[in-house]
């Protein structure tokens, strides 16, 4: 039997996002990835220019997050992702080897 005068708890709480002064935002086409034993590294960047059979990609954000961040993200995608596919239709998939000897970690 419910307790009376008992309030259900609300597993949605509000939140307020407050721009930094150093806030930006950037347009990505390339994204490189790296890990380490704790650390997730997405660098975003945009494919500028192509001379000599080379990609230029201009690098414009690195963002270094924990595992279970890399996690939430990787649920955030895959749920909008679904409601693009839903919408617009299947996003096109890269050939495998298109990615894997590429970083984009060097200095």
């Amino acid at each position: 039997m419910p307790t009376p005068n008992k309030k259900p708890v609300s597993s949605q709480r509000s939140v307020k996002y407050v721009d930094s002064p150093g806030y930006q935002s950037f347009y990505t086409n390339n994204v490189a990835y790296g890990l380490s034993a704790v650390d997730f590294v997405l660098i975003f960047g945009e494919i500028i220019d192509q001379e000599n059979n080379q990609a230029i990609i201009e690098r414009r954000a690195r963002i270094t997050m924990t595992p279970v961040q890399a996690k939430v993200l990787r649920g955030i995608l895959d749920a909008q992702i679904k409601i693009y596919e839903d919408k617009s239709g299947k996003v096109i998939e890269l050939p495998t080897g298109v990615t894997d000897n590429f970083t984009g970690l060097n200095p």
